[in-house]
């Protein structure tokens, strides 16, 4: 790969992180926690609902910005 492809991909990925950071922060808690516990990556999270409820929704907010993001690096397309 060229160091220009690598810019390009490099950029690339600060601009998906940006856009699910912006798309994480704007959801409601119900949302959050229901995407937890379904979520489709290429991993499995393994949380309860009363688990979840138990938690504050910014944490929720951050388990699942970190999950879409690990999400991301695995599979960028």
């Amino acid at each position: 790969m060229s160091t220009e492809q690598t810019k390009l991909n490099g950029n690339q990925c600060v601009k998906n992180s940006n856009t699910v950071a912006v798309e994480v922060e704007a959801m409601e808690c119900e949302a959050v926690k229901n995407e937890l516990l379904h979520f489709k990556g290429n991993f499995k999270l393994d949380f309860t609902e009363e688990y979840l409820n138990s938690i504050p929704e910014v944490r929720l907010k951050h388990i699942l910005l970190a999950a879409r993001l690990q999400a991301l690096i695995r599979n960028p397309h």
